[in-house]
């Protein structure tokens, strides 16, 4: 059977490499080979990014590169076919990334009409005028991309938009998106040497954080304590995102609840982890929507959950066996093996929802599934229960969150957590992060 072949490149053009592996779904089957880049070659791709002017990306790029990548064929993949194929690979449902054709096109046309921010010129003084202007704070970035979702890739479309060149190391579970949205952009007209995408092991994705003027590096709990607190590094880690409810767990409460915990999989870094409540009822209701949500293959329409490998399946297993044995209360009835062998052969993973009798210590943990914590609240705990939180859904009387800098976004009443708009900050501002105001003044 002969696969499809991910090489490293920059712009269009392929870069041999002798170091490659096959990428095997979760089904078990190879859906893919996929080439690495050594050393050596990354140095190859740096003297080639370095050659790249400073001239702005073309008009309109950015807005034709997202119809590209939501409907041409790309590298000889229409676009069902790279949803099947990442969905196999990665073991997101499919319908998370035929979803994400429109949200990346989207996105990507927004960028076509806004530049950095600008403050108009004043006079500041007889014959001197004054203007602010946000200029890139170095001029290569790279990107260590996730596999989790597709929507985190436009991060580094983001980069290009704001002036840098760009290093991409895909995740090794999906190198699809990557590889789509680059031959996307370098159709639409994206100077060649302005992007690589750079397959690799992890020593070598340490060369490319360290080699760049910025860096964002996606990843778990070992990524964000290798990487946070560097100046130049943004850590994009867990996001431990909390809700809580202090309203009645009525029929309306618990759907919203079951989907901010499942939708898209539960492999968002928005998805809810831990609820806290004052409702004794909450997490058995919870347990039984989230339990009725059926078995499908990744790859089959109306699948929700995700896939996992063995291995991930055993590292999770042990996982909520550690928490089980901690004092957790099993409300689903099959925590202690969540996962059901589907009709293609893989391993689906079912929602587990754990309760924390008082007393019991919640951490912050995040499983590759729909999983969740509901933990006892009550008001006088206040918001210290609910720190460390990419997002905060408060169901019930407002209190006011925004001062607590541990809360990254506060979602109040019953919206999906990862709501959210173009130009709308996500863990901070990116654009503070890539770009810096510099002040100019003109004699006038």
């Amino acid at each position: 059977m002969d696969l499809p072949v991910v090489r490293p490149t920059v712009g269009a053009e392929p870069l041999d490499s002798a170091d490659h592996q096959v990428l095997t779904g979760v089904t078990g089957q190879p859906v893919a080979v996929v080439h690495t880049a050594p050393p050596l070659l990354v140095q190859l791709a740096l003297r080639r990014i370095a050659r790249a002017d400073d001239a702005p990306v073309p008009a309109g790029v950015f807005t034709e590169a997202g119809r590209l990548f939501a409907t041409a064929t790309l590298d000889d993949e229409t676009p069902d076919e790279y949803c099947a194929r990442a969905a196999s690979a990665s073991g997101v449902p499919v319908g998370v990334y035929r979803r994400a054709l429109g949200h990346v096109s989207a996105e990507l046309s927004y960028m076509d009409t806004v530049g950095p921010p600008a403050v108009s010129p004043v006079v500041i003084a007889p014959g001197v005028e004054a203007a602010v202007r946000w200029v890139p704070r170095g001029r290569l970035l790279t990107v260590i991309c996730p596999s989790n979702h597709p929507e985190p890739h436009l991060t580094w479309v983001r980069g290009l938009a704001a002036g840098y060149r760009v290093l991409v190391r895909p995740g090794s579970a999906d190198p699809f998106t990557p590889a789509r949205l680059s031959a996307a952009l370098v159709k639409a007209g994206l100077p060649a040497d302005r992007l690589a995408l750079l397959p690799s092991d992890h020593g070598t994705a340490d060369l490319l954080v360290r080699t760049a003027d910025r860096a964002i590096v996606y990843g778990g709990p070992a990524a964000a304590r290798r990487w946070r607190g560097h100046p130049a590094v943004l850590v994009r880690g867990p996001g431990y995102s909390k809700a809580l409810v202090d309203v009645p767990a009525t029929g309306a409460v618990i759907d919203h609840l079951a989907s901010a915990v499942a939708g898209d999989g539960g492999v968002r870094c928005t998805n809810t982890s831990v609820i806290r409540t004052g409702d004794d009822t909450l997490a058995t209701a919870l347990a039984a929507r989230l339990g009725a949500i059926p078995v499908h293959p990744v790859t089959d329409p109306d699948a929700v959950l995700p896939a996992v490998p063995t291995a991930v399946a055993e590292a999770v297993r042990e996982q909520l066996g550690n928490l089980l044995a901690g004092g957790m209360v099993d409300h689903s009835g099959y925590a202690a093996d969540p996962f059901a062998t589907s009709s293609d052969g893989s391993l689906v993973a079912r929602p587990v929802v754990l309760g924390a009798p008082a007393g019991v210590a919640v951490p912050d943990v995040e499983l590759p599934l729909p999983f969740v914590i509901v933990a006892p609240w009550q008001p006088g705990d206040g918001l210290a229960p609910l720190r460390n939180s990419l997002v905060l859904n408060i169901l019930g009387q407002s209190r006011e969150a925004l001062p607590e800098p541990t809360v990254r976004k506060v979602v109040h009443g019953a919206v999906p957590p990862w709501t959210t708009a173009p130009g709308l900050p996500h863990d901070g501002s990116l654009t503070d992060f890539l770009l810096e105001p510099k002040t100019v003044l003109r004699e006038t």
